[in-house]
């Protein structure tokens, strides 16, 4: 049987649109308005004997290893998922993400269920606002539904337990054989080998051992580059008072290239925010310790692309200091030569196609080559069924990852063609010559009303069509309008 991308994509139910399938679900009641899900932990699968045959084999249990296993479980295929973390059973404690019109088509693969308890715990996303220096320059009508990234593995976990895949928590991979079909793991100082008679897929996040063991022994290439920024998040209660028009809840802000406002599903408020290598701020990013030093600088810093949010929601100090108190963090951009670096193993997600947050498809595409890749399984196809169906797709997240970053982390020159090019196309937009931008069709309320999901590959040809003139001619424009506007500092 052989799988075309278009096959996979673009089969049942996209009968109908995003608006049109979500309007038929209800949401589950009884979890509406909670933001926390505590699921309890079901006995712990049947210990490994060494040396025993396994027949598909998930490494990685994110929402992407769990929307695998979940498909191949619905088809009656044996499965078994290993992961390194402890088995959580509280979910509310990670990062807020966008499901759009992509992740939600991947989700419902797996059934209504899913999307109905998604609609229960999220909170819609109506628009983007685009912020510079604290005043809002555009504002896209956008659909999504904004759900914590541990909330929406929850969901996915309790159906594949329901189910009864075993999941074997704790167990890290040491090595992968690639000749005799073997991976080796250790759980607690002790190892462990099992042969792999399926399909092993590696969806292990950004710094997968699955992908680097195939760099290292199965001539995998990939490209990989630094997201361009680092970044820390601080988080403030919803102010019990009334906020202004321009803070709202239903509205994402993306500050500049230097930071992320949004409201959580609970209420809670985050400011995401990151500074380039070069910034004289940047340090402050990298501070240690909350002093009234550190603090009123990270103030002045923030006042100059989010005063607005510091006045009515990250108000006092107090709430300031929790900024030190997170992590900061960075990660790569990626992607491979293939997401089939042999004839059993499969890479999917960060593992696959690491984007970055800019993009807003973090999670979107790392669902939909899991439903792709699930599919294609379940439906007794091959992992390089798969490559052929995701391959040209993957490559052109990669591409429209970089293109974002240079909106983000590029030098004058290309924010200003940047600029320039999106104005232009709006324009032409507004006037009807252009229907459609590759930000309508990803997170925009136009991808929605859709009939089908739009690819990768199919975005970024419509986006190198639209810049292929405008984009160099905003380039030799640098030199005069930039240096009058400022917009591009």
């Amino acid at each position: 049987m052989t799988f075309t991308a278009g096959q996979v994509l673009l089969e049942a139910p996209q009968a109908q649109t995003m608006v049109e399938m979500m309007a038929k679900i209800p949401a589950v009641v009884e979890q509406a308005g909670s933001g926390a899900l505590h699921l309890e932990a079901p006995a712990p699968a049947a210990p490994l004997q060494d040396q025993a045959r396994l027949h598909h084999v998930v490494m990685g249990a994110g929402p992407g290893g769990l929307l695998t296993a979940l498909l191949l479980a619905q088809a009656g295929k044996k499965v078994t998922v290993f992961e390194m973390r402890e088995r959580p059973t509280n979910f509310y404690g990670s990062f807020p993400v966008v499901l759009n019109t992509r992740g939600l088509q991947a989700l419902s693969k797996a059934g209504t269920d899913i999307i109905a308890r998604i609609k229960s715990i999220a909170r819609p996303v109506d628009s983007i606002g685009i912020m510079n220096k604290n005043k809002t320059v555009a504002n896209t009508p956008t659909y999504g539904m904004c759900i914590m990234r541990d909330q929406a593995m929850a969901l996915l976990l309790k159906e594949v337990e329901a189910l009864g895949v075993p999941i074997h928590w704790q167990h890290k991979l040491v090595q992968v054989d690639m000749n005799d079909k073997k991976i080796t793991l250790e759980r607690g100082g002790e190892s462990i080998s099992l042969f792999v008679d399926g399909c092993l897929v590696g969806t292990d996040g950004n710094y997968s051992k699955v992908r680097r063991e195939c760099e290292e022994k199965a001539g995998l290439k990939v490209e990989m580059q630094e997201w361009g920024l680092t970044m820390r998040f601080v988080k403030a209660p919803n102010p019990s008072t009334p906020l202004p028009a321009e803070v709202d809840g239903s509205c994402h802000y993306v500050l500049g290239s230097d930071g992320y406002v949004c409201q959580h599903p609970d209420g809670t408020w985050s400011m995401s925010y990151g500074l380039q290598e070069g910034n004289p701020d940047a340090d402050i990013v990298n501070a240690t310790e909350a002093t009234p030093e550190n603090v009123a600088a990270l103030r002045r810093v923030m006042e100059k692309q989010a005063a607005v949010f510091l006045k009515h929601v990250f108000t006092d100090d107090e709430i300031l200091k929790g900024f030190f108190d997170s992590k900061a963090f960075n990660g790569h951009i990626l992607r491979c030569s293939t997401l089939a670096p042999t004839d059993w193993i499969a890479l999917a997600g960060d593992a696959a196609h690491a984007v970055a947050p800019y993009t807003g498809e973090g999670i979107n595409s790392s669902l939909e080559s899991a439903s792709i890749l699930g599919t294609i399984l379940a439906k007794n196809g091959t992992v390089n069924d798969y490559a052929a169906a995701r391959d040209v797709d993957a490559q052109a997240a990669y591409e429209f990852a970089t293109r974002n970053k240079s909106l983000i982390a590029g030098n004058a020159s290309q924010k200003c063609a940047s600029t320039f090019t999106m104005a232009i196309v709006g324009l032409l937009k507004k006037r009807g010559c252009v229907r459609g931008t590759i930000r309508d069709f990803t997170l925009g309320q136009m991808a929605s009303t859709e009939d089908r999901v739009w690819r990768y590959s199919e975005l970024v040809e419509l986006d190198n069509q639209q810049r292929k003139c405008l984009y160099p001619t905003g380039q030799l424009c640098f030199p005069i309008c930039c240096r009058c506007c400022g917009k591009c500092d």
